[in-house]
């Protein structure tokens, strides 16, 4: 991690962020996959409170990603928009 204000910084040794993109049904799916390494005197107990923390943060976002479609595009709910947007 180069640089951020975030407290967790400290237990954080390195992130790789991965993005790849692939045509699907005559669309792009675009896939993003985040490696965190953790360090400190419990990593594997700090990876699993990271892990929770960002799927709620990343859940949140969606979410509001999602209904600001849903009120501004007139294609809200039709294929491929991101209204339809779903997280893993």
């Amino acid at each position: 991690m180069e640089q951020t204000d975030l407290a967790f910084a400290r237990w954080v040794a390195g992130i790789d962020e991965r993005f790849q993109l692939a045509p699907a049904d005559g669309r792009t799916r675009l896939t993003r996959t985040t490696t965190v390494a953790m360090q400190g005197a419990f990593p594997a107990l700090t990876a699993v409170a990271m892990s929770v923390g960002l799927k709620a943060v990343h859940r949140h976002v969606f979410g509001s990603w999602r209904r600001q479609c849903q009120n501004l595009s007139p294609m809200a709910g039709q294929p491929g928009s991101l209204a339809n947007f779903r997280t893993a």
